[in-house]
């Protein structure tokens, strides 16, 4: 937790959602962009309105972080909107961090439930991690945004590749 605060959600019912109004950001939403927004009446807390640019994540059923780049929003229940620490880490290296460390978490003896897997806040929270200084935060997130990038490029060309190759056996 010394990475920032981790504030969950509100829990809001079937009942309280609007036609229009502000945007909660459900699950769904997250992994489903094409899925349309349930709304409701503010005001909200500020610590539970997420802005773009700003992490989420999913601590229930789906277990992952996401970067929210669809506007100001209110967080639904099961989902952490991430308040970075500036002081110790950037907000892109938590990204990847957060990525990494749920993965690791998810494959471990925390993530836990029969039907729904999920982390508890105090193993989320009580993970160690290390974190190298500030401008080295900065170094690593610009070469892995290129590998990724790459990455891309390539599996765009497999996948291109993979047409053309079913293409020419159908011929």
């Amino acid at each position: 937790d010394d990475t920032g605060q981790y504030v969950n959600g509100l829990a809001f019912r079937s009942q309280d959602w609007k036609p229009k109004g502000t945007p909660i950001v459900r699950i769904q939403n997250l992994t489903n962009t094409a899925l349309p927004f349930n709304y409701a009446d503010g005001p909200f807390p500020e610590d539970r309105v997420v802005r773009s640019g700003e992490i989420l994540v999913s601590w229930s059923g789906t277990l992952d972080a996401f970067l929210w780049d669809r506007g100001e929003a209110v967080v639904n229940q099961h989902i952490f909107r991430v308040i970075p620490e500036h002081s110790v880490v950037t907000t892109q290296f938590l990204y990847y961090l957060l990525l990494h460390s749920i993965r690791k978490l998810a494959a471990s003896e925390a993530a836990h439930g029969l039907a729904m897997k999920h982390i508890n806040r105090g193993p989320f929270l009580s993970l160690p991690v290390r974190l190298p200084p500030l401008d080295e935060q900065v170094r690593i997130v610009q070469t892995l945004q290129v590998l990724l990038s790459q990455c891309a490029e390539l599996s765009a060309k497999f996948s291109l590749r993979e047409s053309i190759a079913t293409s020419f056996r159908q011929s």
